[in-house]
């Protein structure tokens, strides 16, 4: 039950506390008065995000503060976020660019408040009337009465199922972007290659020396040819020469020449051997020509590749440990799938019993807003709470629709499209009661101008109705009609007034 609302500094709301009766209270203002501002001040108390846009012009802040008496199953159902008082007070301070919320004065975090909101408090306002027909709405209805065991099993098999579809995502990407490498084309081509470490500057050496020796043969053999062959070569001519000088000393002509002649021949046959050698140490052209091929392809690596021959056989084993890593995340993958379509199965099996439990709920739930209504001039009505199937997610595979027509002989259709305001109003009204009389949720409603779109004579069978709603919950009603105010036990006004140039709304 809610025993107190404290509001500072919420737009137009500077203070104000409000202790609600624990049957009825009604909050009665003017249309502009700021009395749906509490509905707002409780909205973003509860929001896991913050808008801080609702501070007013009072101060820096906006404080909101609510104090609940909570009943036996209020306090087992927050016990799982470790809350075991009796009483608890959630405060949210918001301040420009953040904001802190707490319970007890123990700061929490604000994402688990729309749990806990569910659990203390349900507010049907404007916007309730239209989000309440939506799927999600309608399946977080069904699923007040479904065994929670259940609901959980199924929640945490999906997220397990969502868990592993991101890592064979992660992995999918992993694999793509080193195909996106093109390991094995790589590979393939160092490997046709078979480049060795060192062996393009080998080669350059060799057929540095292919060239070389080229030359030196061609000089040897100009060399031999001059020398040695032929009636006029070097040795010919001066072994003659050398004849002559021979008989001129032994006529007694004494001529250092013949020593110097004789010297030179000696000297110039030493150069036989080694111009013989040169031409003995030949590369043959086959040899030149595979050393020339090798490297021409070695050279087109290089090119391909904008690499050194080391560097390129660095490369290759790079590709090899990366076509390993591939092969090892294609085997992770393979395992990823069946676990994935192990999980899909045992999810099915749990989300085929979650829409079984739904519709015994929905069942249940038909049959009481039946009762209800009859008891707001909707006695002729047909309500059908159906669920059809969808493809599963999150929520499991269900898709809510409530089928309703207020006369008999017209098919149901889709309420959100064939029923007034008033008409839903109503509903809402037996909708409420229903869940309260199935589950014994006992809860804190708040209801924003129900008596929109009604007639006077229904408006007394409302009125009946939420009198008889509060003696199992507590009733807030924030309304301008004077019949509505008259069912309170205790009535807070509200009225806009302008005051020190600021726009002011005063509860009393």
């Amino acid at each position: 039950m809610l025993k107190r609302i404290e509001i500072e500094n919420f737009l137009t709301i500077e203070k104000a506390i409000i202790e609600p009766d624990e049957k009825i209270t009604a909050i009665v203002g003017e249309s502009g008065s700021g009395k749906s501002l509490i509905l707002k001040t409780i909205e973003s108390l509860f929001s896991s995000k913050t808008d801080t846009s609702f501070i007013g012009n009072f101060s820096s802040a906006s404080k909101i503060s609510l104090l609940f008496e909570l009943n036996n199953k209020q306090k087992k159902e927050l016990e799982e976020f470790g809350i075991t008082d009796d009483e608890i007070v959630i405060t949210k301070i918001i301040k420009k660019g953040k904001a802190k919320s707490y319970i007890n004065h123990e700061p929490i975090n604000q994402k688990i408040l729309p749990e806990i909101k569910n659990i203390l408090i349900d507010l049907v306002s404007q916007d309730y009337r239209f989000e309440l027909f939506s799927n999600r709405m309608l399946l977080e209805i069904l699923d007040r009465l479904v065994d929670k065991k259940i609901l959980e099993n199924f929640k945490k098999s999906y997220r397990e199922f969502e868990a592993l579809k991101k890592e064979k995502e992660n992995i999918q990407d992993e694999i793509n972007r080193i195909n996106q490498e093109h390991p094995e084309i790589l590979l393939e081509a160092i490997e046709k290659t078979n480049p060795q470490r060192d062996e393009y500057e080998e080669l350059l050496n060799l057929s540095k020396q292919a060239k070389t020796n080229a030359l030196s043969k061609e000089t040897a053999s100009f060399g031999i040819s001059v020398l040695f062959e032929g009636e006029n070569s070097v040795e010919s001519i001066l072994s003659s020469l050398l004849a002559k000088l021979e008989k001129l000393n032994e006529k007694g002509v004494k001529l250092e020449s013949l020593n110097l002649i004789s010297e030179a021949l000696d000297k110039i046959n030493l150069t036989r051997d080694e111009f013989y050698e040169i031409l003995n140490k030949t590369f043959e052209q086959e040899e030149i020509d595979k050393i020339n091929r090798r490297l021409f392809e070695l050279e087109k690596l290089q090119r391909q590749f904008g690499l050194n021959i080391n560097q390129i056989i660095k490369k290759r084993e790079e590709l090899k440990k990366l076509l390993k890593k591939k092969a090892k995340l294609e085997n992770k993958l393979n395992t990823t799938e069946d676990k994935i379509n192990r999980l899909f199965d045992k999810l099915k099996k749990e989300a085929e019993e979650l829409t079984r439990r739904r519709a015994e709920s929905a069942l249940l739930i038909q049959e009481k807003i039946k009762e209800e209504l009859k008891k707001l001039k909707l006695e002729r009505s047909i309500v059908k709470v159906n669920i059809e199937e969808k493809s599963i997610d999150q929520t499991g595979k269900d898709r809510v629709v409530i089928e309703f027509t207020a006369n008999p002989d017209l098919n149901a259709q889709p309420l959100e499209k064939v029923a007034s305001g008033g008409e839903k109003s109503r509903f809402i009204l037996a909708l409420k009661k229903a869940l309260t009389s199935i589950a014994n949720t006992n809860e804190t409603v708040f209801f924003d101008e129900i008596e929109t779109g009604l007639s006077n004579t229904v408006l007394k069978s409302v009125l009946e109705s939420i009198k008889d709603y509060s003696n199992t919950s507590q009733i807030i009603l924030i309304t301008h009609n004077l019949e509505v105010k008259e069912l309170a036990d205790k009535i807070y006004t509200v009225n806009k007034i302008f005051e020190n140039n600021r726009t002011k709304s005063v509860i009393k």
